[in-house]
């Protein structure tokens, strides 16, 4: 009976999993999951019996905190540079198609983009024809959001795609059968854009946590046309500016599920700095800033990959203790220094 159970453990398979540092606990995969699978009992657990690996959660997740293996994503991102027609499919209801992803709903809106950036020269087409019959089928608008964001995203940074939903799949057969030509081959190998987004896949995959992370590929494609367009309504980042109230506490690094808040502490100030490409857009640092600081603003793609300096809080020394502290124009003295004398004076009331 033990042996049992211990090769039970040895050939479990953990499909899905929390980022714990990145869960923000929002409740939106509690809420939103068809099968009761997900709970929040102080933190967010996930029951592999009744979990359905559909990937909902994953795509609705705010901060992309939901791992989930086998979703059919990097498969996708290994052979789409193959096909000369692409054609989705869910293989849950094995709809034709050839390139398949468990639901149509779980396609992540970023993924979506990052696809449409590699191979936008080429028509997407969408098989929905099952959707309907399946138990699902409430969830479609998922995907539907999803495109539409992808679509805007580009938009901003001037791609124009051609995509086609399909209702009825008989019109499918012909599309997804049909060999690519030598020639066609030949155009497919010529380009910059082949197997990147397999490489992609490679690179990602073998980083220290063994999954897919979505913004990681989205990030590469977006470097590999190296844009420098101006961003001024926000659909997957976000910047901020720093005004000049903040005290550079650093309650915004430290709350920050994405890591995308820095702060340095020099001998003569405090650095603030702001990375776009973490920002995962939850909020959580405008909601939490004592000083009311933060504020989101307008942002170049070409700024989004590195730590951008936000604001520089200048340090004085006290005049009583020596220590630094942040420079203000009422007093030359620390806090500390300032209550202590207020005790005092107190004290020697009395």
């Amino acid at each position: 009976m033990i042996f049992d159970y211990l090769l039970g453990k040895l050939t479990e398979q953990n499909n899905i999993k929390i980022i714990e540092d990145r869960c923000i606990k929002c409740n939106t995969c509690v809420e939103l999951c068809p099968y009761g699978a997900i709970s929040n009992k102080g933190k967010i657990e996930i029951d592999d019996k009744l979990c359905d690996v559909c990937g909902l959660c994953k795509t609705q997740c705010k901060t992309q905190a939901i791992a989930i293996k086998d979703l059919g994503e990097e498969n996708i991102l290994r052979k789409i540079n193959d096909k000369k027609n692409i054609v989705f499919s869910c293989y849950n209801k094995n709809g034709i198609g050839n390139l398949s992803i468990n639901c149509l709903s779980s396609f992540h809106p970023e993924l979506l983009a990052a696809l449409l950036i590699y191979y936008g020269e080429k028509k997407f087409h969408f098989n929905l024809s099952r959707c309907e019959s399946c138990s699902r089928c409430n969830y479609l608008y998922i995907f539907e959001e999803s495109l539409k964001e992808a679509i805007k995203f580009l938009k901003q940074i001037n791609i124009e795609i051609e995509y086609e939903l399909h209702y009825d799949e008989n019109q499918l057969s012909v599309l997804v059968e049909e060999a690519v030509s030598r020639r066609d081959l030949f155009k497919m190998l010529k380009k910059e854009t082949t197997n990147m987004a397999a490489q992609a896949v490679d690179i990602i995959v073998s980083d220290k946590d063994d999954y897919l992370s979505i913004r990681k590929v989205l990030l590469r494609a977006l470097k590999s046309m190296d844009l420098t367009t101006d961003i001024t309504e926000e659909v997957f980042f976000r910047d901020y500016k720093v005004y000049d109230s903040c005290n550079g506490c650093g309650k915004c690094a430290e709350i920050c599920p994405g890591d995308a808040w820095k702060i340095e502490n020099n001998e003569d100030s405090i650095e603030i700095y702001h990375n776009i490409s973490r920002c995962f857009k939850c909020g959580l640092c405008t909601d939490t800033c004592p000083k009311e600081a933060i504020n989101k603003c307008e942002f170049n793609l070409r700024d989004i990959y590195v730590f951008n300096i936000k604001r520089a809080v200048k340090l004085t020394q006290c005049k009583s203790c020596g220590k630094k502290f942040i420079a203000n124009a009422d007093s030359d003295k620390c806090d500390v220094c300032i209550k202590k004398e207020a005790l005092r004076k107190k004290i020697a009331s009395y």
